[in-house]
């Protein structure tokens, strides 16, 4: 499984990034999961609804099944780290796109808003860099994808580099 992250500042197009590449990466015939590391919230289950309500009862493992659906709802001590996260994704998986996780040992994107932001970002494994501040004249040592114009071109630099 190759792994990619899309890291970058508040409303920086990250979700965006990793959506168009999910798109690329499935219409080529791969099989992609995604993570999402949530900042925001403490918790991913909605308030007052049953899962949470089954959690607040004293659950470890929570389990909701849709007609279209299953998401699995643990309780950990603290953050799973992306090694941890892997070990759940299924061995046919051949990507997994990853959305804020800022682990320093995977290929990433960077997405950000403004062009000052971008070397907060930018590390040794940085293939690219996409996001808002892809739509303007910008010029940097890697290579600048506007994503909502070329993700095709995102989908081969992750697909070449991973």
């Amino acid at each position: 499984m190759k792994i990619v992250t899309v890291v970058g500042s508040k409303k920086g197009g990250k979700t965006t990034v990793v959506c168009r590449l999910v798109e690329q990466l499935k219409a080529s015939g791969y099989k992609v999961a995604t993570v999402k590391f949530f900042e925001r919230a403490a918790s991913i289950d909605v308030a007052d609804r049953e899962t949470e309500l089954h959690r607040r009862a004293g659950a470890d493992l929570t389990i909701a099944s849709g007609v279209s659906e299953t998401a699995i709802l643990k309780r950990v001590e603290k953050r799973e780290d992306l090694a941890q996260l892997v070990t759940y994704v299924p061995a046919d998986v051949d990507f997994l796109v990853c959305e804020g996780v800022n682990d320093q040992d995977v290929h990433r994107v960077v997405a950000v808003r403004e062009a000052s932001d971008i070397e907060e970002y930018v590390n040794e494994r940085t293939i690219a860099i996409s996001g808002v501040v892809a739509s303007r004249a910008l010029t940097h040592r890697l290579p600048i994808v506007d994503v909502t114009r070329s993700p095709e071109k995102l989908a081969q630099l992750v697909i070449s580099s991973t």
